[in-house]
């Protein structure tokens, strides 16, 4: 049976994605930035690159996407779990 693999944290430029992650959701506009981002940058390897690194290309973008929404909800939780959050209990 094959499935599909993300690679995740794979590289330096993989915290970063993390960091844009919690970032973002203060700042939609970067989600909208990064998506265009790794999109294009898929495409382009898709079409210049060999079999292997279609095959790679698609396993990291997939890793970038997941990268950036574990930022994104590791800062929901914090937020969520912040004293401040629940006021006067």
């Amino acid at each position: 049976m094959s499935g599909v693999r993300a690679i995740l944290f794979d590289d330096k430029r993989s915290y970063l994605h993390y960091l844009l992650g919690a970032i973002a959701l203060f700042c939609p506009k970067i989600t909208l930035l990064f998506a265009t981002y790794e999109i294009a940058e898929a495409l382009v390897l898709w079409k210049f690159g060999n079999r292997v690194e279609r095959r790679k290309d698609f396993s990291t973008t997939l890793g970038d996407f997941c990268e950036f929404a574990l930022g994104t909800f590791t800062a929901l939780l914090l937020i969520a779990l912040s004293p401040h959050t629940y006021g006067n209990l």
